[in-house]
């Protein structure tokens, strides 16, 4: 992986941001018996209730040279997102995402990976998508987990090409529950944004609404790993360090 141009960072959110740990474990870290519609019904209205859909509306006064941002509406993530939230991640984060063009990933060769991915953030509950206001469509989603990966995601076949991709993150975050103290924490999948929507303020409105509901769920940690330069200058304007570097 040494070939890969970027640089790797795995940044860690320096501050607290609640004393108590939320008792949801089992729910979260898909260790429950229950279904995933249960654990999504469960937690739809906790999320009704503290994450509102966000509207923000284009100013008319871009700046020049910064691109006008459409108008949209932030919101938590559903079920019956799934299908849109695949093709959008598919056709944009696949194809652009350094990690992901450095190993020959394409909308193909990485769909079970992918789909994996949207059905474990679906199920707990904790990401969030942005849509033009005007035609329904996404144009940015923001993939959280609750806690560490299940270990046996490295034991899923997901294609000789994308088998890689578990295995390499898992070397680079580490053991981030022994290093938290804590297996409660907000972890960082994925950021997509549309092309021609970038640099709009819709990432940074999706990282607020997912610190938000860290916060009301009183995690105590927020991770993410970054491998290319927006998503890392956005997570170190909200306020994370760099806790492990790798080039």
């Amino acid at each position: 992986m040494s070939v890969i141009g970027s640089t790797f960072r795995s940044v860690l959110s320096a501050s607290n941001l609640s004393k108590s740990i939320i008792n949801k474990r089992a729910a979260l870290t898909g260790k429950s018996t229950t279904t995933s519609s249960d654990i999504f019904n469960k937690n739809k209205q906790v999320l009704n209730r503290i994450c509102q859909p966000s509207r923000a509306a284009s100013s008319g006064t871009a700046a020049a040279g910064v691109p006008e941002s459409p108008p949209m509406i932030c919101r938590p993530c559903q079920p019956s997102d799934r299908d849109a939230m695949i093709d959008f991640m598919s056709t944009r984060f696949v194809t652009r995402e350094p990690l992901m063009k450095a190993i020959g990933a394409t909308p193909s060769n990485s769909s079970l990976f992918v789909e994996h991915c949207i059905d474990e953030s679906i199920i707990q509950g904790a990401s969030f998508l942005a849509l033009d206001s005007e035609t329904g469509k996404i144009c940015g989603v923001r993939l959280n987990g609750v806690g560490p990966p299940s270990p046996l995601e490295k034991e899923c076949d997901f294609g000789t090409t994308i088998n890689a991709i578990p295995k390499f993150l898992d070397d680079v975050e580490g053991d981030m529950a022994t290093l938290l103290n804590t297996d409660q924490f907000m972890r960082h999948i994925a950021i997509c944004v549309e092309q021609s929507s970038s640099q709009c303020g819709i990432a940074t409105q999706l990282m607020i609404m997912s610190v938000q509901f860290a916060k009301r769920e009183q995690l105590k940690h927020l991770t993410a790993m970054c491998s290319w330069s927006l998503p890392y200058k956005l997570s170190l304007k909200m306020g994370f360090k760099v806790v492990r570097e790798i080039s």
